[in-house]
């Protein structure tokens, strides 16, 4: 027969309630908060240098950008209603982030899987793929919002 191993000795639960008790009071509830505040600052300060990160080296961050600000320019000159413009920073705000998500997805597959992988290659068709579908969606949307106004303005141009 097997000897079994003696069980670990396992600490009473009072000296582990002792510890719960005491540990978050080991600081002053001002010390707490500023580090509470500057932890919370530098996750923004790390977010914004993922965005200056996705804009400087990410080609089609990039003309996504300047898409928006040209349709911004437009929706401006063409005095957009206040349920457009919502209708169109969401939209805005959706391509940017989901091309966001494919650079982080495609980072972390290169990091994981440097050489050729069908699973990376899976990966990182899946994350350009759902750009696609948000940057189609985009230009629905932008037809829907422009497609009377452009027609509009053909008709002005053509005389």
């Amino acid at each position: 027969m097997l000897a079994m191993p003696a069980p670990p000795e396992i600490e009473p639960v009072e000296a582990l309630l002792d510890d719960a008790r005491t540990y978050p009071r080991a600081r002053p509830r001002w010390q707490r908060a500023q580090r509470w505040t500057i932890s919370f600052a530098r996750s923004f300060g790390y977010a914004f240098a993922g965005i200056v990160q996705l804009i400087r080296l990410q080609r089609n961050a990039q003309v996504h950008l300047f898409v928006t600000i040209v349709i911004c320019a437009a929706s401006w000159a063409w005095g957009l209603s206040r349920i457009e413009w919502l209708i169109l920073v969401l939209t805005i705000v959706l391509v940017l982030a989901m091309e966001a998500i494919n650079t982080a997805v495609e980072a972390v597959v290169d990091l994981a899987s440097p050489e050729y992988h069908p699973l990376a290659k899976l990966a990182k068709d899946v994350a350009a793929g759902g750009v696609l579908l948000v940057a189609l969606g985009a230009v629905v949307i932008a037809l829907l919002l422009y497609g009377g106004r452009l027609l509009d303005l053909a008709q002005g141009l053509a005389g």
